[in-house]
């Protein structure tokens, strides 16, 4: 009984469909107080967006950004009881909900916010472990290597050049107003221990590490950086991986 009641409350909570929870209710209750309990479930679930989302919540205002979440969450509710890392797809739907906000930049501060929270609460796992003898070592051994990426970082490509006014707003440091280009950005965003961390990639550094992160062979994946730009320093973007123990290595 009291499962039967807790699946009829959650549905209702997630669905707004109070039919189940009849069953548990005195005849000729009035149900419609129950949305005291689904307002309170919606409010909890767009202050998680706003949390998660903070350079989306900034860039919509305070008053303008429930509006916008609200038609999320009742379409997407969580599935989980932790809303610490909910709304894994709310960076697509800001993009499709353009005609909201109408902010075409908006999308790239949600993808950036997304990538940092899941960065934030990704599990350290085992350390990562270099090939041995590195770049430097036997060069077919190099060629062959196949690596992945640590659960502590992210890759995101996104429309509009943000970064920098992104960090500024995730810092709380807001200064003079700054031009944000509607030109493709690459950006890298991880963790060293507590330290959240993000930079800007050039071209041949995002296709060399898209290409590791593909399971692609580093030989495949350095040819395709070089053959966007050939004085690309393949060691040193290699040994930053490594130093930052971004990579692990099958063996």
């Amino acid at each position: 009984m009291l499962e039967a009641f807790t699946n009829a409350f959650s549905g209702y909570l997630r669905t707004g469909t109070v039919g189940p929870l009849s069953d548990f209710c005195a005849e000729g209750a009035d149900l419609s107080r129950l949305r005291v309990y689904r307002n309170g479930f919606l409010r909890a679930c767009i202050e998680a967006l706003r949390a998660n989302y903070p350079s989306v919540d900034h860039l919509a205002g305070k008053t303008r950004f429930p509006a916008l979440a609200r038609p999320y969450v009742e379409a997407r509710p969580p599935r989980t009881a932790s809303l610490v890392e909910y709304g894994k797809g709310f960076a697509h739907y800001i993009r499709e909900a353009r005609e909201m906000h109408g902010l075409d930049y908006l999308a790239s501060f949600a993808a950036l916010d997304r990538a940092w929270t899941e960065v934030h609460f990704s599990e350290d796992g085992p350390r990562e472990v270099a090939p041995h003898g590195g770049i430097s070592g036997d060069a077919e051994t190099f060629m062959n290597l196949r690596g992945r990426l640590s659960p502590r970082v992210r890759l995101v490509l996104v429309d509009y050049r943000v970064l920098d006014v992104w960090s500024r707003i995730r810092q709380g440091v807001f200064g003079q107003r700054v031009e944000i280009r509607p030109e493709p950005q690459r950006v890298l965003i991880w963790r060293s221990g507590t330290e959240m961390l993000f930079r800007d990639l050039t071209l041949p550094e995002h296709a060399f590490i898209a290409g590791v992160a593909a399971g692609k062979p580093c030989g495949e994946a350095a040819a395709a950086a070089l053959e966007i730009d050939a004085e690309f320093d393949l060691v040193a973007a290699f040994a930053s991986l490594l130093h930052h123990h971004m990579l692990s290595f099958e063996h």
